[in-house]
């Protein structure tokens, strides 16, 4: 990239580098990493049970009635994440399309997934007089 914005010239000679030339991303390691070690797994699995914890806590406070609700609600939070991080990454980063989209339907099939069980076993707050506290 040019030091001086401004100098017309040397703009015009990194757009034209940068569009005939590849470009990419390289993360590097360089004392190098354990292909999958047991930690990776470990935070996975704690990452993915904050998520539902997440989820149930959202649902809760969200009071919503029926289990097609909730499980929208579930739903919603994967398209908001996929928005967020695979589209996201698709327009900025150029990650590529292909991988962009599966990424993507994993994410939205798990979250579907996790949205059945939390849609079943979360359930809206009655109020001491026996009510609903969703009404209105």
């Amino acid at each position: 990239m040019p030091e001086d914005w401004n100098d017309a010239e040397a703009m015009a000679a990194y757009e034209e580098r940068h569009a005939s030339m590849p470009i990419g991303h390289l993360i590097v390691a360089p004392a190098g990493q354990e292909p999958m070690p047991p930690s990776m797994m470990a935070i996975a699995g704690v990452t993915n049970l904050a998520i539902a914890l997440a989820a149930c806590l959202l649902i809760a406070m969200a009071k919503l009635k029926g289990f097609f609700k909730r499980w929208v609600f579930v739903v919603g939070l994967g398209v908001v994440t996929v928005l967020a991080t695979d589209v996201m990454g698709w327009n900025w980063m150029r990650i590529p399309t292909d991988y962009a989209l599966a990424m993507a339907v994993d994410r939205l099939i798990a979250m579907a997934l996790l949205g059945v069980v939390v849609a079943a076993l979360v359930f809206p707050a009655k109020s001491s007089k026996g009510r609903d506290d969703t009404a209105g």
